[in-house]
Order: C-alpha cells, then structure tokens, then sequence
C-alpha cells in the first residue's frame, strides 16, 4: 500500500494491549493515518517479529521477557533490570518519532529516556484504566498475597501520577480517570479523549425473529464480571428456550472448565454458547445477531469508575442494555433510556427483564431508536477523532 505522508510521526508503545487492539489501531492509528502522519507501532507479544499490517502501518512485535513463573519474584527482577522496556527503547529511538503515545502503565519507566532523545520527542499517556483498581480491586490474590498486591497497587498508581508531569498531554478514556489525574498529578495538559465506538457503518437492520441470539454478553469473562452469574442467566433463558451468547476470552482455566462441566450437566449445549474473542473487525457480525446486550458485572470500585465501551456498541446497534445498577454505566443507561438496570446477583431479576422486553415490541422499539439515535448524535468516535488529531497538532 502506497501511503504519501505529509504530517508527524507517531510511534504508539503498548504492552498489554495488543496490535489490533480497538483504541489503539482501529481508533486512533486509523484516525492518524487518515490524517497524513505516519505510525509506527510496537507492541509486545511471545515473538520477536517486525512487518506492516494491512493497512500499511509498519509495527514491531518485542518478545516479552519471563524470569521466574512467580509473578512477585517477576516485579522484584524487572525492578532492576526491565530488558523487554530495553528492547522497546532500542527500536523506539531508532524510530525518531515526533510523538511517543503510551498506552500501558508498564512504560512509564522509559519516559524520561524517552525525553532525552536528541530531537527532544513529544510524549503522550493514553490512560486507559484506574490503575489502583485494576491491580487491586479485581485481584483474586488472598492473604498476604492480597496485601502484598495492594502494596503494589498503591506504589504503581502514586508512580503513575507522580511521573504524569513529565509527559506533555495525559488523555484519559472517562471522566473517573480524567478527575483522577486532574486531582493528583501535575500534568500540564489532561484532556478525554472518550472511547467511542467506531462501528457506525457497521449497522445492518436485521429482523428480531431472524437474530440468532437472544442476549449477549461482549467482552473478557471472569468472576468479577459474573461469569458465574452468566451461567445460571443462561440457564433460566434456555427454559423460554432463548440463546445467550458469551463472546470473548475466559481468562482463567478453571472457569472454562466449570462452564464445559455446567453445559454439559444441564444439557445447555444449544442455548449457552461460548465463542473465542473475535478480532475486532468480525465483532460486529455478532452484534448483528443478537437482540439484547448483557452488561452484568459485579459491585467493584474498578467498575463503578469507568464506563464499559460495549454499552456505546449495544447503542449503536440497536441492542437495549440489561446492566448492573451502580456505577456510570447505571448512569448512562438511564440518562439516555435505552435499557435497564438490575441487581447483577438477582438472576431471576434478569432474566425477567429480558422477556419483558423482548416480549413488548413498543420497550423494544424505544429503547434500540434511542440507542442509536445517542451514538449517532453524541458517542460516535467522529467526535474523537476531530479532537484527537487536533491535540497532537498543537503537541
């Protein structure tokens, strides 16, 4: 593919997030590209491997580098000597980028390196996580080891906030995690960059009675975001014979086992299924399918700070939202009225709300043109993207 740059060069770092990552390429490398800079992106991963992609953006996949299988063992090492971070500061300099843009709290290390690059870089902090909680909040550590994680948990985010002054611009994804920079960091530019959804074209006006599932839950699966609770939803539809689908990784092995042995035991092998995470191009075609979004995660304060990007995705395709009842989520659902709101440990509550609103055609209706009608007038990236390249041109 024949590209003629004309503007900045960006060089896009993650680790943890990987190449295809929705933000990160399909948002905000797309949204640079189709405004004339040219990118480079290096991500982490289990090989050591350099290409373009299919759009022509030349990417570096850096091997990540394991030294004890004991992840407390792993920190205490790294702390010393960081050689995946070396291996991506290598290619990062000899990338000479206008603008280094962060997208995981493993880099804040390399900042200052970063900075005394000899063209003198501009650097930028996607700050995509309440980074206190998601170390801590959704860990499943107990005993010493919870108060060992918390310890960390406490030292990574007082970091991240005490390095955030040397960046030139921290863009978070909400306002939980903009005010929580505003508060404690001495950032000179924080601005939201919000994680709309980018799928608008990707709407088609398939009939209900054509849909193949009744309800689906989009997204990685664990105990905090009620896998389990997923499953005896998923039992009590199958009994109005109604399909629930889980689409996206369950991260822990003994979870995939206990859902294999749950089908199996109650015979739910046609109406609970459980399908890999697609790449985020193929996503939409489930989106399509489906007729009812699950967003039922369980109280926790990583939760009740943030608001999920598959609720603007549930809008955008028309689907109303059965989500759990705190938090934003709680607070867009109802602000914009396109769905409902339940006690994510009440099933039966749940499930209830689903038929009734699959069963009134009118509830139906206003909730899937308010949906749509929300993203196409306010949670579009369009809005983003005009903002976005705005902020790295003035960088």
């Amino acid at each position: 593919m024949d590209i003629n740059y004309k503007g900045l060069k960006i060089c896009m770092i993650a680790d943890g997030h990987g190449l295809y990552d929705d933000r990160l390429y399909w948002k905000e490398a797309l949204t640079f590209q189709r405004n004339g800079f040219e990118i480079v992106i290096i991500v982490t991963g289990n090989n050591e491997r350099e290409g373009h992609t299919e759009h022509g953006i030349q990417f570096y996949e850096v091997k990540v580098e394991r030294y004890f299988k004991n992840k407390f063992l792993h920190f205490i090492f790294q702390s010393f000597y960081h050689k995946t971070n070396r291996k991506i500061l290598k290619i990062a300099k000899t990338v000479h980028a206008d603008i280094y843009n962060f997208h995981d709290y493993q880099q804040h290390v390399i900042l200052k390196s970063i900075k005394k690059f000899k063209h003198h870089p501009k650097v930028v902090y996607d700050a995509r996580v309440p980074l206190f909680h998601q170390l801590y909040s959704l860990s499943q550590d107990t005993g010493v080891r919870r108060f060992l994680v918390k310890l960390y948990a406490y030292y990574k985010q007082y970091y991240e906030y005490h390095v955030s002054k040397y960046y030139d611009a921290v863009l978070a994804v909400d306002d939980g995690i903009y005010n929580g920079f505003l508060k404690n960091s001495k950032c000179k530019y924080i601005d939201t960059i919000y994680n709309y959804t980018t799928l608008n074209d990707e709407r088609k006006d398939i009939p209900l009675n054509q849909r193949k599932y009744d309800a689906i839950h989009c997204g990685g699966i664990t105990k905090a975001r009620g896998f389990y609770e997923l499953l005896k939803i998923g039992k009590l539809l199958a009994k109005y014979d109604k399909k629930l689908l889980l689409l996206g990784r369950i991260f822990e092995e003994q979870l995939i086992e206990d859902f294999i042995f749950f089908v199996k035991e109650n015979k739910l092998e046609n109406h609970l299924i459980w399908i890999q995470p697609v790449g985020f191009n193929k996503v939409s075609d489930y989106y399509n399918d489906s007729k009812i979004g699950l967003n039922i995660l369980l109280p926790n304060p990583a939760h009740e700070k943030i608001i999920q990007i598959k609720l603007f995705e549930f809008m955008n395709f028309g689907l109303p939202i059965i989500t759990s009842n705190f938090g934003e989520m709680k607070s867009y659902v109802e602000k914009e009225d396109v769905g409902m709101t339940v006690n994510p440990f009440d099933e039966n509550e749940i499930v209830d709300k689903i038929i009734l609103i699959l069963n009134d055609q009118n509830l139906y209706q206003k909730y899937c043109d308010n949906g749509k009608k929300a993203v196409d007038s306010r949670y579009n990236w369009e809005l983003m993207e005009e903002k976005l390249v705005g902020i790295y041109n003035n960088l």
